[in-house]
């Protein structure tokens, strides 16, 4: 049984037509487990209306605790998780036939390869489309001149979340190493990331599994990377200092956390790269140049050596 986790929030547009592509799966060996943060309008009585009619398949998960934001609401379905893999799912996408499948097979195959004690993310990539499902790119990671990690490489991991939360599968051991998303971290897949390359593997399917549908509303904020975003208002030097000086931040609170499970050599790596805005000009650079802290592409990272 897979556990399927839905974070929703004032979704009553998109919701139906999510919830409908994964009662159209191939595979159907899955539960859908619900959590809303507080919706305003309908999306929780369609919600219901969907439990009531596929008894069984979907549990609601109802408390006192309110408006917790994304990254707590999936931290709380988590917790409500007991089947050996899960996978996540917004409310706005559309899910293609065969996406639990595929990726279901791709984990008992990467579990063949490394063991299931150790912990494994199976990620895919996606179709871009628009709030009317006409298709802008067939490839996130083109749309965004983002790059897959495809070799586990921590440093890439730590400049640039190169995962796609709603496209995850967990393994049942990456699981017992989860603890809950600290406060103050940046997105709840990029932890996710950071845990797979530090602690087992992060493994890609070149494949797209869903639409991944962008309306302008969404909670995650996917742009189009052009060549001339650093000279736009919204990129200048303070702005792009602040959102790199917040990533290390992230860093040294992932260290923090784990600490004590990290080996000498990555305790270093994460010392160092977490120290990163306390140091002076030339260590700021030196250290992101000792650890290849790069960034995808040369106009990325010629920026944020600029602003470091």
């Amino acid at each position: 049984m897979i556990d399927i986790l839905m974070a929703t929030y004032n979704g009553e547009e998109y919701i139906s037509a999510q919830v409908d592509s994964l009662l159209a799966q191939s595979c159907m060996d899955w539960q859908l487990i619900i959590r809303d943060d507080g919706s305003t309008d309908r999306t929780p009585s369609i919600c219901r209306q969907y439990t009531a009619q596929h008894s069984g398949r979907f549990r609601i998960i109802e408390d006192a605790l309110g408006n917790l934001g994304v990254n707590k609401n999936y931290e709380t379905l988590l917790k409500h998780s007991g089947s050996d893999y899960v996978m996540f799912c917004d409310q706005d996408d559309i899910w293609l036939p065969d996406k639990i499948a595929v990726t279901y097979a791709k984990m008992i195959e990467a579990e063949a390869m490394w063991g299931t004690n150790i912990p494994i993310v199976v990620y895919t990539d996606a179709k871009m489309v628009d709030k009317k499902l006409e298709v802008i790119s067939n490839s996130f990671f083109s749309y965004t001149h983002r790059k897959p990690n495809t070799d586990n490489s921590l440093s890439a991991m730590c400049m640039a979340n190169c995962t796609i939360g709603c496209t995850m599968m967990l393994n049942r051991k990456f699981r017992s190493l989860f603890s809950g998303f600290p406060d103050a971290i940046l997105i709840w897949d990029w932890w996710l990331g950071m845990m797979a390359v530090t602690f087992g593997r992060l493994v890609f399917l070149s494949q797209a599994t869903m639409l991944f549908r962008r309306h302008g509303r969404n909670e995650s904020t996917v742009r189009k990377f052009g060549i001339f975003s650093y000279f736009k208002k919204r990129n200048l030097i303070k702005k792009s200092r602040e959102r790199l000086y917040a990533i290390f931040r992230s860093h040294r609170i992932f260290y923090e956390t784990f600490r004590d499970l990290l080996g000498p050599a990555k305790r270093q790596c994460f010392e160092e790269i977490s120290s990163i805005p306390s140091r002076n000009w030339i260590m700021r650079r030196y250290l992101i140049l000792k650890h290849r802290l790069f960034k995808t592409g040369f106009v990325k990272t010629l920026g944020m050596l600029l602003v470091v």
